[in-house]
This record gives C-alpha cells, sequence and structure tokens, in this order.
C-alpha cells in the first residue's frame, strides 16, 4: 500500500494538527507566515516560533532541531500543544476570533 507522504509545510501543519487544522494553519501563519527560518525578538523559532528560554531543554532531550527543521519544529510545536493546549500560542486568541 501507497502512503502519499504530505509536501508542503501546510500538509504538515493538516497532518501534525489533525484535530484543528485550519486553526493551527491559521496560528502558523500569524505566528511566523508559515516561515521556517522566522525568528522573533523574544527568541522564537521556525514555523509555530517555538521559545528557546521555554522549550530549549526539552527539545535537546526528544533530539529535536526545531530552530533548524521544519519537520522537528512541527513535533515540537506537536508536544507543546499536547502539554499546554492551543493557548501555548500568542495568535490563538487572535485566529480564534476571526475564524
Amino acid at each position: 500500500m501507497f502512503v502519499q507522504r504530505p509536501k508542503t509545510i501546510e500538509e504538515k501543519i493538516v497532518k501534525t494538527f489533525h484535530e484543528e487544522p485550519e486553526l493551527m494553519l491559521a496560528i502558523a501563519n500569524c505566528e511566523s507566515g508559515i516561515n521556517q527560518k522566522a525568528v522573533s525578538h523574544t527568541r522564537d523559532f521556525g514555523v509555530m516560533q517555538v521559545n528557546e528560554k521555554v522549550w530549549d531543554l526539552t527539545a535537546n532531550k526528544m533530539g529535536l532541531d526545531y530552530k533548524n527543521s521544519e519537520d522537528d519544529n512541527l513535533e515540537m510545536a506537536r508536544h507543546i500543544y499536547d502539554v499546554q493546549g492551543i493557548s501555548a500560542w500568542v495568535c490563538y486568541g487572535i485566529v480564534a476570533y476571526n475564524l
């Protein structure tokens, strides 16, 4: 059986956050413009703007390079989602209101 892997970052976000794909796409767009190279002044990295101060130790323990790898950024974001829920992202309040 052939399973097609997601090719675009948008497809990867939908697959990673299958429970709320539209909301997480909107959050990623708000947080980073869906740009893995985005870095904020508060040291948030990648597509899902993973905060270095809060999540770096956990990411290292998980073997994730969320700063440079799109896939690792999404995997770390999934972990954050599982631990803290959707409200972990600042943009949640903005995009939830507009959806």
